[in-house]
């Protein structure tokens, strides 16, 4: 179910997070409590479990205002740990190093957002990518069965951890991604 709250707009003007983090929302987190009860009204009519409503009802109300400051906490929760795996290896080899982590600043990295799923290498449609230089995340993705609810903000956590990886080279398959997992 594509769960649509602010108009696409993919002439908006980039924003940045108190952290200094630059996102690109394109206008999908601009929207008032009547998108959020009418996505919450399609969202029962199709039969989504209540705790899913319940769940993406809280998180769409603060969306608009919180964002920067989901963006910022996912950011810092990623390279924090990171940073307490200085000395440790990867799997391809490379030492996690403070030198190597004090590169990854907020400034180095841009968000990116879709308003649904999106093409991803191989023609895989995906909910998050990340490059050496950004991350590009869906805003929100209900699963087709209506079972679960993926986030932007735990999407981008994960996506920061796959960004800090491949600035230390580490490209793995889907499958070994790190995300929101150890480095090591």
């Amino acid at each position: 179910m594509d769960i649509k709250l602010g108009p696409y707009d993919p002439n908006a003007p980039p924003k940045i997070t108190p952290l200094g983090l630059t996102y690109f929302d394109y206008g999908l987190s601009d929207y008032g409590p009547k998108k959020v009860k009418r996505a919450v009204a399609r969202m029962t009519e199709a039969g989504v479990q209540p705790y899913i409503i319940a769940e993406f009802r809280a998180w769409a109300l603060e969306l608009p205002t919180e964002l920067p400051d989901w963006l910022d906490a996912a950011f810092r929760a990623r390279k924090d740990a990171w940073i307490a795996c200085i000395g440790k290896r990867l799997p391809n080899g490379k030492e996690i190093t403070a030198e190597g982590l004090a590169r990854i600043t907020p400034a180095s990295i841009k968000v990116l957002f879709h308003p649904t799923p999106f093409a991803g290498p191989h023609g895989m449609t995906v909910d998050g990518l990340a490059y050496t230089d950004h991350i590009e995340v869906v805003i929100a993705d209900l699963s087709n069965d209506n079972t679960w609810l993926r986030r932007c903000d735990h999407l981008a956590e994960w996506e920061f951890g796959n960004l800090i990886a491949r600035r230390f080279d580490y490209f793995p398959a889907p499958n070994d991604e790190i995300g929101n997992h150890n480095p090591y």
